[in-house]
């Protein structure tokens, strides 16, 4: 049985270049201040991490966001660079970075109750539905009604 071996090592078996920001917390909260106050409308929705290759990562939450840092390579780079990374290249990953921005409590904090007009309508239509899952929801949401008519 062979001995366990931190998961640093074993990225670097798959990625030569890999920087563990452990070992250079300077750079890495550098990039990460500069990125979260100047990057604009995207930094919400991405993350840079800096490889020792000159590689500059930057994960994105979703293509739309990809999409958008992508038309700004060329200037982020300029940016980057001015600020002291030696970048010489900008990678772009998909991966969620940002959190959401709502609990499932804030998301049913606007919402309108059904009227009893309402709530009577659907439990007609949930009268003539087969479907049991169909017709339980259909059931469920018609007894959120808390506006009498």
């Amino acid at each position: 049985m062979k001995k366990p071996q931190p998961i640093t090592n074993i990225i670097r078996q798959f990625l030569p270049e890999f920087k563990d920001p452990a070992s250079s917390p300077g750079i890495q909260q550098k990039l990460h201040d500069y990125w979260h106050s100047e990057a604009g409308i995207i930094a919400p929705y991405t993350r840079p991490f800096l490889y020792e290759s000159g590689r500059l990562v930057i994960f994105c939450d979703s293509p739309a966001w990809a999409n958008q840092v992508r038309h700004q390579i060329p200037s982020l780079t300029l940016q980057v660079r001015e600020q002291g990374f030696n970048v010489s290249e900008i990678v772009i990953k998909i991966i969620p970075v940002s959190k959401p921005t709502t609990s499932k409590e804030d998301a049913y904090k606007n919402t309108v109750a059904l009227s009893s007009k309402n709530a009577k309508a659907i439990n007609r239509v949930a009268a003539d539905i087969n479907h049991k899952g169909l017709k339980k929801s259909l059931q469920r949401l018609a007894k959120k009604s808390g506006n009498p008519d």
